[in-house]
């Protein structure tokens, strides 16, 4: 992406062949987060504290989503890690594929231990999977994720720790909220971390790559 930027390439022809993965990568990973509550062994920490917050307020989990987005926007921005298109499709699209998948019933609710583990372990892969499609044409990550990496790039920590500590605060909150808290939140803490990582390395993406940024998408000048 970057380089095509800089040999001069279009940026509607490079929009037009990144927004198959972007679109893709989002819808697989809201189905992740729906498999996982759907489980009914709780939610991973951000979805405790957004299912949490819409237990007390009348917007629907989408809805709510899409209000925590816009907070790890903002956080992201702050910390060098400017919004791109790919940050505002998600903030646009988690909501409505959120609530799409909730109230059509795509994703059936299992029965038994087995069915409930498989959905959890299924919406951890699908998470992780989903990172990666989304993350990887450099269109800008998703507004948690931009957060994600933007501490990532200021510490140099692995990408597991910052994303299981940004998890682990949401929990917190999440769960003074009442938000459903279960074995499968344990579970999700200290695996959605590793997931992501695992598809970045099957992937072969490099966390520390930049990002086309808004700004440089509509000037369509991006510096090496």
């Amino acid at each position: 992406m970057l380089k095509a930027w800089r040999e001069g390439g279009s940026g509607g022809l490079l929009i037009l062949r990144a927004m198959p993965s972007l679109v893709f990568g989002l819808f697989i990973y809201y189905l992740g987060f729906v498999a996982i509550l759907n489980s009914g062994l709780g939610m991973y920490p951000g979805g405790v504290f957004t299912v949490g917050v819409a237990a007390h307020s009348r917007l629907t989990i989408g809805q709510v989503n899409q209000m925590v987005q816009t907070t790890f926007l903002m956080l992201g921005w702050y910390l060098g890690f400017p919004p791109g298109l790919g940050t505002l499709a998600d903030l646009t699209l988690s909501g409505i594929f959120i609530d799409l998948l909730i109230s059509r019933g795509i994703v059936p609710t299992p029965t038994g231990i087995i069915g409930q583990l498989s959905f959890l372990f299924l919406g951890v892969a699908l998470m992780g999977a989903g990172t990666y499609f989304y993350i990887r044409v450099l269109l800008g990550a998703g507004p948690m994720d931009g957060f994600m990496l933007g501490i990532h790039t200021k510490t140099q920590r692995p990408v597991s720790v910052v994303r299981g500590s940004i998890e682990v605060a949401l929990l917190a909150a999440g769960w003074a909220l009442g938000g459903p808290i279960g074995i499968g939140t344990v579970i999700t803490a200290l695996t959605i971390g590793y997931s992501i990582q695992i598809a970045f390395r099957i992937g072969e993406y490099d966390p520390d790559s930049r990002h086309v940024n808004l700004y440089e998408l509509f000037r369509g000048t991006v510096e090496p």
